[in-house]
């Protein structure tokens, strides 16, 4: 084992609990390999963050800066034109402040917004620079410090073959991991489908649900639905039905319950709910979020699609019934369920944190 030099780190990503939760497990694996390393978290006051640091024994900062306005509005413009600049200068204030205090050997960047500033105030300061990206195109943040990245970390497999590339997987917490040799309990005899549009739930799919959901109930399928929270109220109101369990949020530490029940997850195809998947083995219908950046979703999806792991149709197809369809056909042919099972055990990787946390601890 090479002598560790690193002894301070801080980790920043956020805004979304794609980039959030894979700094969490990543600094659960570098405390589980070095119980004297200090760490420290540095987020936005206006992401994710602000709510899950809490529960953290880690110290944290979090700053005052947001992502650009992509919707084009009055308010829009006069967040990017004239808070954007006041919030950018304070920030930098602030975490230079946190540098020269903290005294930091190295950075760790999930991606994210509130990921920018900790970063350029690292490459100014020349201090060690890891990244680690979630999706299969890098996004805007990332993207903009692989340069000056000691080593990136990808989730998904990359083309360039850069020495200071690796494809690492996307780390995931360490209750889904130290629970995936357990098997499934108290598990309805129906099939079962688990349907999540992410932590906020997906407008699209709960409206598709919401006037289809008869075409799944009536083939005595159960449906576990995580609607989010803003969406609870109104469906709850409007559907009633013994195979319909109806959840507004759900715990990213309590996520490994449900994939275990679920025989089918139908949902988007963020990094880390495809990492989830991957992992506990459970096939899939994507529906990739259109307007995501870069159109990263849709490339995430189609990632899993080539490898036989899971099935891909477009959100513009949900009209045209082809998602009842899908399934039904699926329902049908239970060989196509155990074909994506082989395809998720090929690109699954597990243990992605300590192979992240290892690399950069020189072990």
């Amino acid at each position: 084992m090479k002598k560790n030099k690193i002894k301070k780190i801080i980790l920043t990503g956020g805004g979304t609990g794609g980039h959030l939760i894979p700094s969490f497990a990543i600094a659960d694996k570098l405390k589980a390999l070095d119980k004297n390393l200090k760490i420290k978290f540095i987020g936005s006051k206006w992401g994710i963050e602000s709510k899950l640091y809490k529960d953290r024994k880690e110290t944290y900062h979090l700053i005052d800066i947001k992502g650009f306005k992509r919707k084009i509005s009055i308010f829009s413009i006069y967040e990017n034109i004239v808070l954007f600049p006041i919030r950018f200068v304070k920030s930098i204030l602030q975490v230079l402040i946190i540098f020269i205090q903290f005294k930091p050997d190295a950075i760790i960047g999930t991606g994210g917004y509130s990921s920018a500033i900790p970063l350029l105030v690292a490459k100014i300061k020349k201090v060690k620079i890891y990244i680690q990206e979630q999706n299969a195109i890098p996004g805007l943040v990332n993207k903009f410090f692989l340069k000056s990245a000691n080593k990136v970390f990808f989730g998904f497999k990359n083309e360039c073959n850069e020495k200071k590339y690796y494809h690492s997987g996307n780390p995931i917490l360490n209750v889904v991991e130290n629970s995936l040799d357990k098997s499934k309990k108290n598990i309805e005899n129906n099939f079962t489908i688990f349907i999540v549009g992410g932590s906020q739930g997906s407008v699209p799919i709960n409206d598709h649900f919401y006037k289809n959901y008869h075409h799944y109930v009536n083939e005595n399928i159960k449906i576990i639905w995580q609607c989010g929270q803003s969406n609870y109220s109104k469906i709850k109101k409007n559907i009633s039905n013994e195979n319909i369990e109806l959840l507004g949020f759900i715990q990213p530490k309590d996520m490994n319950l449900y994939y275990k029940k679920a025989d089918l997850v139908i949902c988007r195809s963020g990094a880390l709910t495809l990492t989830e998947l991957a992992n506990y083995c459970v096939p899939s219908i994507l529906i990739p979020l259109p307007n995501s950046a870069n159109d990263h979703q849709f490339q995430n999806a189609k990632y899993f699609s080539d490898n036989n792991a899971a099935i891909t149709i477009n959100q513009k197809e949900l009209k045209k019934g082809i998602l009842e369809k899908t399934f039904l056909n699926i329902l049908n042919e239970k060989k196509k369920l155990e074909k994506m099972k082989l395809g998720l055990q090929k690109i699954s990787m597990k243990n992605s944190a300590e192979y992240i946390s290892k690399e950069i601890l020189d072990f």
